[in-house]
């Protein structure tokens, strides 16, 4: 795995492996890797987003395959580089290029943290494309509420530890749902990152899950300051964010809503006050109440 990371390595800019007995060396060895892999970034996406306005402004029905390959082509750019990073990161953590300074450590937990982000955020591209098509590969299974809210609760707890914040969960009973795996993670993972990010200085997150009719609804609610009352009709909308400071994309929840729909659910702003913060909700079909016609 290692000597894989350095032929990437290689082939992204970084010729030579750091001095193992200076993490001093490797650390600047990595922030130049990271400085190409922003420029790089900043190219192909750029590509893209010009790639998409022509194929938007075009009347041409074939300009859509065109873009779908622009799509795969920057995703293709995007993940050598950020793999890099992230080998080269883990290496600094495992010690596998000496011992890094003490008080260094905070910093280099952010810079996992942000390139984990960076990572999902490229996995996020052919995730929306496929929304946009209606093409996003669905296979559901039963699953147990608790196991997926425990997934989440432990997924979570390295950003809630540097926020300061709390993440529990309560699912009531032995609660299933129909739902894929995969996606349901993802729904779930977006909606405790937004609560963390927007629920105020040191939030508190609750996940529980309940029976309702022939659904489970899972909810994510903080205790920060809610979602403001001009965005909340348009929260799920594509590229909408709480302010233009925030962190992200903007397109959590847009995919989140798309990834739930084709589950035959729903994702929803239930509740949303100063005093209470915001409370977003997940209805899935429950396995064991299941019938197709209700959910056609």
């Amino acid at each position: 795995m290692i000597m894989a990371l350095f032929a990437l390595s290689g082939a992204s800019g970084v010729h030579s492996r750091p001095g193992a007995s200076d993490p001093t060396d490797a650390l600047t060895a990595l922030l130049a890797t990271a400085a190409r892999t922003a420029n790089a970034n900043e190219a192909a996406l750029l590509r893209l987003k010009t790639e998409t306005a022509v194929v938007e402004g075009s009347k041409d029905p074939s300009a859509g395959f065109v873009s779908r390959d622009s799509v795969n082509m920057v995703v293709h750019e995007l993940r050598s580089p950020v793999t890099v990073i992230r080998g080269y990161l883990a290496m600094l953590r495992d010690g596998t290029l000496g011992e890094f300074p003490a008080p260094a450590a905070a910093v280099l937990d952010t810079l996992i943290n942000q390139a984990q982000r960076l990572a999902s955020l490229v996995d996020e591209i052919p995730t929306l494309r496929g929304i946009d098509e209606q093409a996003v590969d669905v296979h559901v299974r039963s699953l147990a509420c608790s196991d997926l809210l425990g997934r989440a609760q432990a997924r979570s707890a390295g950003r809630a530890a540097l926020a300061g914040a709390s993440v529990k969960c309560d699912s009531r009973g032995d609660l299933t749902v129909l739902a894929d795996a995969r996606w349901a993670d993802r729904i779930l993972d977006n909606l405790v990152i937004n609560a963390l990010a927007h629920g105020g200085g040191m939030p508190h997150v609750a996940l529980t899950a309940e029976s309702v009719g022939g659904d489970v609804v899972i909810r994510v609610q903080d205790d920060g300051p809610g979602v403001p009352e001009t965005l909340r009709d348009a929260v799920f909308e594509r590229n909408v964010r709480g302010t233009s400071e925030s962190p992200g994309s903007g397109l959590g929840l847009f995919i989140s809503r798309g990834l739930a729909r084709r589950m035959g659910g729903e994702l929803s702003l239930e509740a949303s006050a100063p005093s209470n913060g915001a409370t977003f909700s997940l209805r899935l079909p429950c396995a064991e109440t299941f019938t197709p016609a209700l959910h056609a």
